[in-house]
């Protein structure tokens, strides 16, 4: 490693013997890599290397990374010191367990559908079904939440093609090629569990956006199963950002013909709502900081 400046140059030997399988890989930068993976590459190169030697030169030699799954590894790209992936965790997940069930959540999907002007820095948000056993490995980058939706639901609770079309959002990459929860359902996820999302500052003068992307058959049949205070709180946060007609009809949905009191939020500062039956101490307060209440 050289340093020039304020500038770090990683230089990185090629021997002969690896030379067309980096070049290959520096062309496809593949995100992650398994055994099966270098041997298909090594046959696509004609390279008479054994698998396991060359992993362990590209190791050797700052080519690959390892990653917390056993039998997976991370490429490093020329000119960088790791691999830059925030979701290489979850991407080797995958990739050593193809059943896995598990999709992008609060904030991450939230910066990349356009409800928050800036990304959030902590630890990963993802909703897996109930009873799932996330490796440790992938622990300690991740804040897990469970919305009682089996792994059955996990094929609807993505965004719909049509709405990624309009909103002009690659269909394959918008949430960086990983299954994510679309406007509806990380709409439940802060009407169900509103402290499992912390940027509310941010999304609070987006709401409007989020409120019109969501249309209420798909928030029924996510929000099925789930408590009458549930439906308030996506029906509130519906209606505050002037989608009344959703509202109205999650309202009229849910369980319960009852309303109990329910409660948004926890500040020092409050709005009532007697349609919802709900005290507003987080979403409202922050509206009239930005003018927008």
């Amino acid at each position: 490693m050289a340093q020039r400046g304020n500038q770090v140059q990683l230089e990185r030997r090629i021997p002969r013997s690896l030379a067309s399988i980096v070049a290959r890989l520096t062309q496809d930068r593949p995100d992650i890599l398994t055994r099966a993976d270098i041997a298909t590459y090594l046959e696509a190169t004609s390279s008479d290397g054994e698998v396991e030697a060359t992993l362990r030169q590209l190791q050797s030699l700052g080519w690959v990374a390892s990653t917390p799954r056993h039998g997976v590894w991370a490429f490093v790209a020329p000119g960088e010191i790791q691999p830059r992936d925030p979701f290489i965790d979850l991407r080797a997940w995958q990739a050593s367990d193809p059943t896995a069930v598990f999709a992008l959540a609060g904030e991450a999907v939230a910066w990349r559908l356009g409800y928050l002007a800036r990304q959030y820095n902590g630890p990963t948000s993802i909703w897996v079904p109930h009873g799932t056993i996330v490796p440790s490995g992938i622990r300690r980058t991740v804040s897990t939440i469970t919305l009682g939706w089996g792994p059955d639901k996990a094929a609807v609770l993505g965004p719909d093609r049509a709405w990624l079309r309009k909103r002009k959002l690659d269909l394959l990459r918008w949430s960086s090629g990983l299954p994510a929860l679309g406007p509806e359902a990380l709409l439940v996820q802060l009407s169900a569990r509103p402290t499992s999302f912390h940027p509310w500052a941010d999304l609070a003068p987006n709401l409007t956006s989020l409120a019109e992307s969501c249309g209420a058959p798909r928030l029924l049949d996510l929000l099925d199963n789930h408590k009458t205070t549930v439906y308030q709180r996506a029906a509130y946060l519906l209606d505050t950002g002037g989608n009344p007609s959703a509202a109205d009809q999650v309202l009229a949905g849910r369980p319960s013909r009852s309303l109990s009191h329910v409660v948004l939020g926890a500040g020092p500062d409050s709005v009532f709502s007697a349609k919802h039956r709900l005290t507003d101490r987080l979403v409202a307060p922050f509206l009239t900081q930005y003018g927008k209440a």
